[in-house]
């Protein structure tokens, strides 16, 4: 979420995501309220996961000085097509 707190409905249960919250949900849910970005992925689904507030710097230190978080591991064994 990037503004204002929203409401995510999975399964049954709900859950706050204030700004700055992230989520990962294995299949279909709600969000109401709020502003933020929802990307998707068909035929991958990964645990069920929320996390925040994102960090205002990443703990991931590179050579030019950027710093980055990894807020989701990728799937391990992933393969990436890769066309010539």
């Amino acid at each position: 979420m990037t503004e204002r707190q929203a409401t995510l409905r999975f399964l049954d249960l709900e859950f706050p995501l204030p700004a700055g919250m992230y989520a990962a949900i294995p299949g279909s849910c709600e969000i109401s309220g709020g502003a933020g970005i929802a990307v998707t992925r068909k035929s991958f689904y990964r645990f069920f996961n929320l996390g925040g507030p994102i960090e205002k710097e990443g703990r991931l230190r590179y050579i030019d000085g950027c710093t980055d978080s990894v807020l989701h591991q990728p799937k391990s064994g992933i393969r990436i097509p890769v066309h010539f």
